[in-house]
C-alpha cells in the first residue's frame, strides 16, 4: 500500500498538469511545441521531360507564296502597305528569255506585235542642188514583233528651181555664144518613189518632258529598196536610214525619219547624161495603229 505522505503530493501534481493542458494557454503551448519539432521535407525538383515526350504543337512558319499585306480603298494618306502579288514576282524573275513575258518584265506602255500601222509622210528631198524638191507620201506596216517589222512606202515628189539654179542659168547666159545665150543648167528633178524596207527596233525607252510627263518612243534602224522615177526616165537603188517614233498614245505616234537612198540617173536632155546620185531624205510624220 501507498504511503499516504507520498500520494498526496503525487495526486496533487497530476490534477494540477491535467487543468493546465486542458486551459487554452496550455493548448498553445502544447501545439508550439509539437510545431517546432516538425521537420520541413525538402522540395522536390521536377523530373525532367523523357526525350521522346512530345512537345507542344508549334505553328508552322506561314507560306511565303501566301502572303499578301492588305490595304485600304480608304487610305488617303497612303500609311497602308500596298498589296504583293508574291506568285507574279517569282513568275517574272524565271521568265528571263522568254520573249512573250519579257515585254512584262521591261513594262512597255505601248506594244506592237501583230498590229498594222499606217502613216502620212511630209518630207525634204535632197539630191540635186539645182532643185528644191518635198514629198508627200505614205507607208503601211506590219509588226512581226515588238522588234522586227516589214513596211512599204510611196511618195510624190515636188519640185522648183533652187537659188543656185538661177545663180548658175545667169553665169551661162552671160558668157553663152550662139542660141542668144539661152543654155541652162541640166537638171532632172524626180517625180515620185517608192519602195520596201525592213526596221529593226532596237531601242524602247522613256524621257521625261520639263518632269511633267512622260513620252514613251521607238528608235529603229531601216535597210530596203527604192524604185525611183524622175521626169525623165526611171532607176532603181537601195536605202539605209533610222527613224525614231513617239507614242501619244496606244493608236498614234508621230515619228521622225532620215533615210540616205543610192541610184542612178540616166537621161537625155540633150545631152545624153548618166550620173550617180546620193539622196538625204528626211521624213516627219503622223501614224496611227489600225488595230
Amino acid at each position: 500500500m501507498m504511503n499516504p505522505k507520498i500520494s498526496l503530493p503525487l495526486f496533487m501534481v497530476i490534477i494540477l498538469t491535467a487543468v493546465f493542458f486542458s486551459s487554452p494557454e496550455g493548448n498553445a503551448a502544447s501545439a508550439t511545441g509539437r510545431s517546432a519539432t516538425v521537420k520541413t521535407a525538402p522540395a522536390r525538383t521536377a523530373a525532367p521531360a523523357p526525350a521522346n515526350a512530345s512537345a507542344a504543337p508549334v505553328a508552322p512558319p506561314a507560306n511565303v507564296d501566301t502572303l499578301k499585306l492588305s490595304t485600304s480603298d480608304n487610305d488617303e494618306a497612303g500609311t497602308l502597305p500596298e498589296r504583293i502579288d508574291v506568285q507574279s514576282m517569282k513568275r517574272r524573275y524565271w521568265t528571263v528569255g522568254n520573249e512573250d513575258l519579257m515585254d512584262v518584265v521591261q513594262n512597255r506602255q505601248y506594244t506592237k506585235k501583230g498590229r498594222i500601222e499606217a502613216a502620212l509622210h511630209y518630207g525634204f528631198w535632197s539630191d540635186d542642188p539645182f532643185q528644191d524638191q518635198k514629198t508627200l507620201g505614205l507607208s503601211l506596216g506590219y509588226h512581226v514583233n515588238e522588234f522586227l517589222s516589214i513596211h512599204g512606202f510611196y511618195s510624190t515628189i515636188s519640185a522648183s528651181n533652187s537659188g543656185a539654179y538661177t545663180q548658175a542659168q545667169d553665169a551661162l547666159r552671160s558668157t553663152a555664144t550662139g542660141a542668144n545665150g539661152s543654155l541652162d543648167p541640166v537638171v532632172n528633178p524626180g517625180k515620185s518613189v517608192m519602195g520596201a524596207e525592213v526596221r529593226g527596233s532596237l531601242i524602247y525607252g522613256k524621257l521625261s518632258i520639263l518632269g511633267k510627263s512622260i513620252a514613251y518612243y521607238d528608235l529603229n534602224v531601216a535597210l530596203g529598196l527604192s524604185q525611183h522615177k524622175a521626169n525623165i526616165g526611171s532607176s532603181t537603188g537601195y536605202f539605209a536610214g533610222f527613224g525614231q517614233q513617239f507614242y501619244l498614245n496606244r493608236s498614234l505616234f508621230l515619228t521622225v525619219d532620215y533615210r540616205i537612198l543610192f541610184h542612178t540617173d540616166s537621161f537625155n536632155a540633150p545631152p545624153k547624161t548618166s550620173r550617180s546620185l546620193t539622196t538625204n531624205w528626211i521624213q516627219l510624220g503622223v501614224g496611227v495603229f489600225a488595230f
